[in-house]
């Protein structure tokens, strides 16, 4: 895989092709990532970075199947990369 990833010209994967709405009704609470944004009160991907970092992984926690955002990014990008190949 990383031998095929190293041919491929790099390219943007957007947060909407991570959070799919599969991975999302399959480890959360959410139908779709727009609805978990409603639940953490922002409403664009980009203010997450402004989230207190303990009130973001509380709300993970609370409502995935991860135990902060970093697990929860980490398992979003292995899927998004398991589907590719």
């Amino acid at each position: 895989m990383q031998a095929l990833a190293a041919e491929s010209p790099q390219k943007e994967v957007s947060y909407q092709d991570l959070f799919s709405p599969a991975f999302m009704q399959k480890y959360t609470d959410f139908a779709s990532f727009s609805f978990f944004m409603q639940g953490l009160k922002i409403k664009d991907f980009n203010q997450i970075a402004d989230l207190k970092k303990d009130h973001l992984n509380d709300f993970v926690k609370n409502n995935s199947h991860f135990t902060s955002w970093d697990e929860m990014q980490q398992a979003a990008v292995n899927e998004y990369m398991t589907n590719l190949f």
